[in-house]
């Protein structure tokens, strides 16, 4: 059974509630992975805007990529 926050969650729908709204009501959005130290856990950001705004969604996600708010795979073990 999936757990955030100490709240258990039946299933991945749940987990995903929040997202899915802002699909629901057409709002342009994007997800970017962020940079993570080593031993880390992964998370990422949620960006959204106005519908008709896709330009500025774009452009902040492309300046955040620039600036290394990106994913960066971790080495290969051999």
């Amino acid at each position: 059974m999936l757990e955030v926050g100490g709240q258990k969650l039946t299933s991945i729908i749940d987990y995903l509630a929040c997202t899915f709204l802002i699909s629901l009501v057409e709002f342009p959005a994007l997800s970017l992975p962020a940079p993570r130290a080593p031993g880390a856990l992964p998370f990422g950001v949620q960006l959204i805007v106005p519908p008709g705004r896709e330009e500025v969604l774009f452009a902040l996600a492309q300046s955040l990529e620039e600036a290394g708010f990106c994913y960066a795979a971790p080495p290969l073990i051999h």
